[in-house]
């Protein structure tokens, strides 16, 4: 469908007054609530069946939200529960949660009967009393799951993420995103910018089913990306307050811009069981990646490192929509996930010449190539394409967006239908047809694609070694309008000119690894010379070692025979020389070799207590000693040295 806005009439623009000039739209079901800044009001219609499409549809029931906690800044984002229960109004540092009421029959949402309505409504603290500068919240998203209440999941400029409990204002868990925290994480990051270090965007992916003896609880992955395109992954479960880091997500496989610098937008898409990251960047390329599960379920939470493997299936430029015009950040391209149950293989995005539909055909195919034993070889995948839905007249390169927001209200029988809020001009109601017929699956096929599919059924492993073989990464998709054209040709011309800077960087590895064996072939040489020197020498060293046991096994030595032998040349020598012993003179030796024996003792004793005194000698210079003892005690020693002295000079004559 192909759209362009021309000036509104007056008529028009009094028919929809209370619409002109909004600023955020959301939808839920048939309802549409519409924010405008200007006046702080908040106003809700009901998009029935028979409303028409285009500039000139009426409002005839609509009304007006009243409550008491009205942001005071700016809103940015207004979001509503999947419960229909609650909304939020978030501001640059204020959250103002608004209770909504009941849309059964008879109540204030079921007809709109009244003019204005009035609700409950509370602020969000931040928790940070102590802080002087206030907490700035980046994005915020409400949880899935609102079976058991509404959770609000919000991140803030600190690297934290914040959980609150729409009946709570404090929150409930504080969630601290420092990336040192995380398992596999850089310890060194590589850019010098401050804002590349934190976390940017978060998305909800699908759930694990974690099954127990006493209940069925749910994790649902939440994705992480920072400004330089890192991912990580977090398993919350806010009804049992367990939140497991995973750490680092490896992106494959590599390219050149390493997945640009800096991300702009960041969304996941969960249709047919399967997370489809969408990331974009400030050059205007979205890249379509696949976030496979790596584990079951009950082993991830467990050991939750490397749970997923992401894979980049294909990279879409958004420049070659806008034509001459350069792509850069201020261009205002954001990516819109809006949920439309008649085709799910599509978002879409606006910027500044208007609003395009991507379309995902390819995800359905892949899934069906999966599902199906020996289908891969003949399935020939999709390429994305890009179709406009709505152009501008005005030039691309001339002020903001004219969209400022998306919405979709789906219908259970006939067509969805897109809202858009155009800058100064109110809505438009766009009939979105379908545009390509989804791929009919089988009964058995629709078991292995359903969100429970664990991993005992093959289907993940299947699907990783699909992609990794069949796919070529990364996926170019050209449209038919373009091939055969210049652009094709340049396209070509700069993959062409991509693999011959591979192919030269190949071949200088090749000649570096070739002269890195060259030098490992001289150094084996060099250790096998030295080797066999080293052998030579130990076999002589063998050789005297035999010959030095043979000599030492050849001497012995015996005391006893030594003792005889000087016993028996004492006795020679006194033979010799004539000496006679008589048994005085026998007696009398043997006092001699008494008392030598007895001097021997009294001098190892003197020089046991001449080594006591030495040590006393420290402690006692600085008090009064009594020397009596020592004194007597040496004294009987110069006695005893006394008497044998003579003894020892005739001995030795």
């Amino acid at each position: 469908m192909d759209v362009k806005l021309g000036k509104a009439s007056r008529s028009n623009a009094e028919k929809k007054v209370h619409f002109h000039k909004c600023e955020l739209i959301a939808a839920h079901s048939q309802l549409l609530f519409c924010w405008k800044q200007t006046y702080c009001r908040l106003y809700v219609t009901r998009i029935s069946e028979g409303r028409i499409t285009g500039t000139d549809a009426d409002y005839p029931r609509h009304a007006r939200i009243l409550f008491g906690n009205v942001p005071v800044r700016s809103v940015l984002q207004m979001e509503i529960d999947p419960a229909c229960c609650c909304l939020a109004l978030v501001s640059e540092t204020e959250i103002s949660v608004v209770y909504l009421p009941s849309s059964s029959p008879g109540s204030f949402f079921s007809n709109l009967s009244l003019n204005k309505g009035a609700c409950k409504s509370m602020f969000m603290e931040t928790g940070d009393e102590s802080d002087l500068s206030p907490t700035k919240y980046l994005l915020v998203r409400w949880y899935p799951d609102s079976s058991k209440g509404s959770f609000l999941f919000a991140l803030c400029d600190d690297s934290t993420l914040k959980v609150y409990k729409s009946t709570f204002a404090f929150p409930l868990n504080v969630i601290n995103l420092n990336l040192s925290l995380f398992r596999h994480s850089y310890s060194k990051l590589d850019h010098s910018d401050v804002a590349n270090r934190f976390i940017k965007k978060f998305a909800f992916g699908l759930p694990l089913a974690y099954c127990t003896q006493k209940s069925v609880s749910y994790y649902w992955p939440v994705f992480l990306v920072t400004a330089s395109c890192r991912l990580f992954c977090i398993f919350v479960n806010v009804h049992e307050r367990k939140f497991i880091r995973s750490g680092y997500l490896k992106l494959s496989p590599r390219r050149e811009d390493n997945y640009e610098t800096n991300v702009l937008d960041f969304a996941c898409m969960t249709n047919f069981g399967i997370n489809i990251l969408l990331i974009l960047g400030s050059s205007g390329q979205i890249y379509h990646c696949l976030a496979l599960q790596h584990k079951p379920s009950s082993e991830l939470l467990i050991k939750p490192d490397d749970a997923f493997h992401v894979y980049a299936y294909e990279v879409l430029d958004v420049s070659k929509i806008l034509g001459r015009y350069p792509v850069a950040s201020k261009a205002g391209i954001v990516l819109y996930l809006l949920e439309d149950p008649h085709d799910p293989l599509r978002y879409f995005i606006s910027h500044r010449k208007g609003v395009h539909e991507i379309r995902l055909p390819w995800v359905s195919e892949f899934l069906l190539a999966s599902s199906r034993t020996g289908y891969a070889d003949e399935i020939c995948f999709s390429c994305s394409s890009a179709i406009p839905i709505f152009q501008s007249v005005q030039t691309a390169s001339s002020g903001k967006p004219p969209v400022l927001s998306l919405a979709c209200i789906p219908h259970p029988l006939g067509p969805s239908r897109l809202i858009l809020l155009l800058k100064d001009k109110g809505l438009l109601i766009l009939q979105l047809p379908k545009r390509h017929q989804l791929i009919r699956f089988d009964k058995e096929d629709l078991d292995l694609l359903d969100i429970s599919t664990s991993w005992d059924d093959g289907y993940s492993q299947i699907a990783i070694k699909l992609l990794q073989e069949q796919t070529p990464f990364p996926h170019i998709s050209i449209s038919p309008k373009q091939a055969g054209t210049k652009e094709c040709f340049l396209l070509l011309k700069d993959r062409v000119k991509h693999l011959r800077k591979e192919l030269n960087a190949l071949e200088k590895g090749f000649n570096i690894l070739n002269a890195k064996m060259l030098q490992l072939t001289v150094c084996a040489c060099r250790q096998v010379q030295r080797i066999e020197r080293v052998s030579e020498s130990f076999v002589s060293l063998e050789d005297g070692c035999a010959d030095l046991r043979d000599k030492v096994s050849e001497v012995k030595f015996n005391t006893e025979r030594i003792n005889e032998w000087l016993e028996l040349l004492f006795r020679c020598a006194c033979k010799v020389h004539g000496i006679e012993m008589n048994k005085a003179e026998r007696s009398h030796l043997a006092k001699i070799e008494y008392y030598e024996q007895c001097a021997a003792d009294l001098g190892n004793r003197i020089k046991a207590s001449e080594a006591a005194l030495a040590l006393f000698y420290p402690i006692t210079t600085g008090g009064k000693v009594n020397g009596e003892t020592i004194q007597s005690v040496m004294k009987r020693l110069k006695k005893i040295d006394d008497r044998l002295t003579p003894l020892v000079k005739r001995l030795s004559n």
